[in-house]
């Protein structure tokens, strides 16, 4: 057991992100705000089953691909 911790795996999503809802322009290339944030690569070398997992310092990418965080 992992003492009921998370991880994030190749192929994870968060279903929405926070931190941007004050821009009431919405975003540029994709017109949304507080949407779906997923990570762009995995670690090559960490694995869970397999799996690449997704690290605390791997970028990501947040409302339709319209931001990199």
């Amino acid at each position: 057991m992992d003492g009921g911790n998370s991880i994030a795996i190749k192929g994870s999503k968060f279903s929405a992100s926070t931190g941007d809802a004050g821009g009431d322009k919405k975003g540029v290339a994709s017109g949304t705000i507080e949407a779906e944030a997923e990570f762009i690569l995995a670690s090559p070398t960490v694995k869970f089953e397999g799996i690449g997992v997704y690290r605390l310092v791997d970028q990501m990418t947040m409302n339709k691909v319209n931001t990199m965080c």
